[in-house]
């Protein structure tokens, strides 16, 4: 074969690959509408992915006399040969149960088994710096996410307390909650911190990248950001709690920027620090690639490296065709039950039907559901009502999840608590003879009040298998889960002392068991019915 047809068959393979990955274009990863800049400023759950593929391909482009150079050395077929393999079953995966996500882990994939057929590692590793910007788009499954968030909630709660009073403003803090003499501040999901420390890590990456240094320097000011980023946000918590009702405290969004490019304004500085500490080293070791003085043109220099592949260039070929194909033609994975539960709207309501009477237990009037608390946690369906009998009040809550949103998840440890401003004292692991489930145990106060509660999941997997799950859409699969999940939680008031909670752990232990067997029961007529949720959203009958 001519080089003239190397040069050819390597632009049709650069086509077809980036065809079959067109979908990418108009990725979305928010289910239920568009994203907002303000949510991708601060939210983990959702993102602009174009933006990052924007700033993947201007690096690309700024450090393309690297490519150049590397584009000189021999191809590695056996490393090839693996990414390439791992691409193409991501693809055709993502492709079948429709997540997107999995489309862009298969590009980075296949992109880098291309660059180590023709180009050999050298040109990998080049590479491999745009595939970190774009891993940065790649959403974290929601099961981890919401340990991350709650447990900053309450770092950023107890941190901006010790700071505020080691100025001589006096407050305190139960759980995410700060009080002050005039002042009641909730630290929700989006101060916590976490969107903050991932977008200075890029735009330190993107700083080293473009200002190419000392290599030990440049990992020094990579790892820094984070630990910035946190720091800066809390001084923005700090900030407003004083003067809740400033302008500035109303507007999310400029508070975000300022903080942020007061963190980016610090990044730079302890660059510079790290210059001078640093001036003494070799700079042999520079982020950059050295560059041919003179270089091939590109077209040339693809075709002689499609020509010394040889034969798997031709194969590629055939790959890169059959994952167009697959795009094109091969269906994707359904069932009617999917299909009913993705077309419907979710409701956030109480639509769980609960028993009016369980053992003498009678159910009370409907309690609100802290949404600001929860936050990225979400029910599509869910009661929380209060039972009684001779005086003691036992409060029930129903969470449903939805497996068709990946972005979401059940799990999460604010499940334990009814809302906002509740301190944990003690969490433990019990069991209910009623239940074949873990539960969780938690002693709470907030001012002088108590609770006990106790919460368990149902339909679930622990925490790093639904992460998995998740992660490789298996519930948009044959593999899919029909039971839907839930989260019980049942709770009572408490006073101090180890009496006082054995009393508790006894009235709760017997209604969980007054529940189980109401469920039982009522089997033919679950917690939420086909009945309790209408067509398009809307509902037929209400708790």
């Amino acid at each position: 074969m001519t080089l003239r047809a190397h040069r050819y068959l390597a632009i049709a393979s650069v086509v077809a690959g980036i065809l079959a990955h067109r979908s990418l274009a108009f990725w979305n990863p928010d289910p239920h509408g568009q994203v907002r800049f303000q949510d991708w400023l601060f939210s983990s759950a959702d993102a602009i992915p174009q933006i990052y593929f924007a700033l993947a391909a201007a690096l690309a482009y700024r450090n393309r006399k690297s490519f150049r150079s590397a584009m000189e050395r021999a191809g590695s077929p056996a490393l090839a040969l693996l990414s390439l393999s791992l691409g193409s079953a991501l693809f055709v995966w993502g492709h079948y149960v429709d997540a997107t996500d999995l489309l862009l882990a298969s590009f980075v994939l296949v992109s880098m088994g291309v660059a180590l057929l023709w180009f050999g590692i050298g040109f990998a590793a080049a590479w491999s710096i745009p595939c970190v910007i774009l891993a940065f788009a790649f959403p974290i499954p929601a099961a981890l996410t919401n340990q991350i968030f709650y447990s900053l909630r309450l770092w950023t709660a107890d941190q901006a307390t010790a700071l505020l009073t080691l100025v001589g403003f006096p407050v305190y803090h139960e759980g995410n909650v700060i009080y002050g003499a005039d002042v009641v501040a909730q630290v929700i999901d989006s101060c916590s911190g976490l969107r903050a420390m991932e977008m200075l890590t890029l735009a330190a990456f993107l700083y080293v990248q473009w200002s190419p240094a000392d290599r030990l320097r440049g990992w020094l000011l990579i790892a820094l950001a984070p630990p910035i980023a946190y720091l800066f946000n809390l001084l923005r918590v700090c900030f407003l709690i004083p003067d809740p009702t400033s302008d500035l405290s109303a507007t999310h969004t400029v508070q975000g920027w300022l903080a942020f490019f007061g963190a980016l304004t610090v990044l730079i500085l302890v660059d510079r620090v790290l210059g001078r500490l640093l001036s003494g080293r070799s700079h042999s070791d520079s982020v950059s690639s050295p560059v041919c003085d003179h270089p091939q043109p590109a077209a040339d220099a693809v075709a002689l490296a499609s020509s010394r592949a040889g034969g798997w260039s031709i194969a590629l070929a055939a790959l890169l065709a059959m994952l167009l194909g697959v795009s094109l033609w091969m269906p994707q994975w359904s069932s009617a039950e999917t299909e009913d539960s993705a077309s419907a709207t979710p409701i956030f309501g109480p639509v769980v039907n609960l028993p009016s009477e369980m053992a003498g237990w009678r159910k009370g009037r409907a309690l609100p559901l802290d949404r600001d608390f929860l936050w990225t946690v979400r029910f599509p369906q869910y009661a929380n009502r209060p039972y009684r009998l001779d005086g003691e009040t036992v409060d029930l809550f129903v969470g449903y999840g939805d497996r068709r949103d990946r972005s979401r998840s059940l799990l999460s440890p604010k499940n334990a608590l009814p809302g906002r401003g509740w301190q944990v004292e003690e969490r433990s692991f019990a069991r209910l003879d009623s239940w074949d489930n873990r539960v969780t145990r938690v002693v709470a106060r907030s001012g002088q009040r108590r609770i006990l509660t106790y919460h368990w999941y149902e339909g679930t997997d622990s925490m790093a298998l639904e992460a998995l799950r998740a992660l490789f859409a298996t519930d948009q699969s044959p593999r899919w889960r029909s039971q839907r999940p839930r989260v019980i939680r049942i709770g009572t008031r408490v006073g101090v002392g180890a009496l006082e909670e054995a009393e508790a752990d006894r009235k709760l232990r017997a209604f969980a068991g007054a529940l189980a067997t109401a469920l039982r029961d009522g089997e033919s007529s679950p917690l939420v019915t086909p009945r309790d949720i209408g067509v398009g959203g809307r509902t037929s009958r209400r708790d």
